[in-house]
């Protein structure tokens, strides 16, 4: 899974309400760590002009090297 800064935050997934539209950010740990403390699961980002795709909140802060996930 790629880590990189240049992809951007679209949708957070978290139960009961499922997708969400949340404001446009970048992804990384900060970011990523806000909304998971908010009870996101999975976040939606999008890469430029490419189609958007899933993260696992876990997969990616583990991935980031950040050892809570």
């Amino acid at each position: 899974m790629p880590v990189s800064g240049s992809q951007t935050i679209t949708h957070a997934y978290r139960l009961p309400g499922g997708w969400e539209a949340v404001p446009k950010q970048r992804l990384n740990i900060p970011n990523a760590l806000a909304l998971r403390a908010q009870g996101y699961t999975m976040i939606r980002a999008k890469r430029r002009f490419r189609s958007p795709y899933n993260h696992s909140m876990v997969q990616f802060l583990q991935a980031a090297g950040h050892v809570d996930g």
